[in-house]
Formats: C-alpha cells, structure tokens, sequence
C-alpha cells in the first residue's frame, strides 16, 4: 500500500516514490543514536518516543494531499520526510530496545501468543488508518482502485524532473 497511496493519491512519479523511499534508508543510521539512548532514557521511553515518531510519520502521510497540490515537489518533499521521519523512529527505538526488552516484559510459554496478538493489532490499525485515509479523499481511493477495476487510476500527467530523476 505503500506504493499505491504515493502514486494514486499523492500524485507522485515511480522516479519520485523511489528516490524518496530511497532517502528512508538513511534513517536506518538512527539505529546507531538509538542504543545511546535506551541507556540514558531506558527501553519504555525509547520505545514510546519511536512509536510516537512513527504514528507522526504516518498521520503526516494523510495530510500530505490536504497540503500540497497532487505531484508537486512540496508533496514529494513531505512524503520524503515523512517515511524518513517513520523509518528514524523505527530504526532508532526497535533494534535496541524492543528485542531487548520483549524477554523482560513476557514470559517465554506466552511470548508466541503476545507477538501474535499484537501483529494481529497491528494489522487491524493498518487496516483502519487505511480506510480512514482513502475514505476523506473524493477521487478514486487507494483502496477502490486496487480492488476495482472499474475505479480508473489518477490521470496520467507529464513526467517531470525532481533532483535529476525523471
């Protein structure tokens, strides 16, 4: 879905869409802040900031359309640094204190059922951010394009350059 809501409500190119996931990978070089910091601030906080930063990123992601024109560069702009905001948080807080902290927080016999339930939470919000979202949008949505081929895709407009990509 990530591909989707760029290109169709976004307005975003291919070109755009990779170069700016692209840039998210460079927040994996957070991870690196992360570990000092689950030291001075403690696993819950760390994990709390990161969750925080990665749900802004995300409702960040929603504004985006409200704020800028469909295939502009302050859309493309936003969306870069939005997913880089998401992916800091995630790479800044998961690695060092979640892993760390899950055998302290969950007994061995139970830690199956918790990570399954919690997926099973994740999934059902993903699913509600995503029809919340798509459903404040009066074109064609991300999810009626995807499940209907009846709903046509954003009209096709001119590539345009941003940074040198086309």
């Amino acid at each position: 879905m990530l591909q989707l809501y760029p290109t169709q409500v976004i307005g975003l190119s291919g070109a755009e869409l990779g170069a700016a996931l692209g840039l998210a990978g460079l927040g994996a070089a957070v991870g690196l802040a992360g570990s000092a910091l689950a030291v001075r601030w403690g696993k819950r906080r760390l994990m709390q900031a990161g969750y925080a930063g990665m749900l802004s990123g995300l409702a960040g992601l929603d504004l985006l359309p409200r704020l800028f024109p469909p295939g502009s560069l302050g859309a493309f702009l936003g969306m870069a640094a939005m997913v880089f905001l998401a992916e800091c948080s995630v790479a800044g807080s998961w690695p060092v204190a979640w892993h760390a902290w899950m055998p302290e927080i969950t007994a061995p016999t139970e830690r199956g059922a918790f990570l399954g339930w919690m997926r099973l939470a994740s999934q059902l919000f993903n699913a509600a951010m995503l029809a919340i979202g798509s459903s404040s949008h009066r074109d064609c949505t991300t999810v009626a394009w995807t499940f209907s081929p009846a709903c046509e895709p954003a009209t096709p407009r001119a590539p345009r350059s941003v940074g040198g990509l086309t």
